[in-house]
């Protein structure tokens, strides 16, 4: 959803399976690729990746300091 409410997209369905949703809680959107969004009725958290190519990896080299 933009921030003026006009929906671009959607998700998921009804349901207890990975990204199924049952009583959405919360929705957290830190970049425009991930949310975490929490379940009430469920007692979980998922993480959605919009745009998985789109990710940085992080490589563990300690090389470019």
């Amino acid at each position: 959803m933009e921030l003026d409410g006009k929906i671009i997209g959607k998700f998921g369905k009804a349901g207890k399976g990975l990204g199924e949703f049952s009583t959405v809680h919360e929705i957290d959107c830190r970049n425009p690729d991930q949310l975490f969004v929490s379940e009430i009725s469920a007692w979980r958290a998922q993480k959605i990746i919009l745009s998985p190519d789109k990710m940085q990896t992080s490589t563990g080299s300690s090389a470019a300091r």
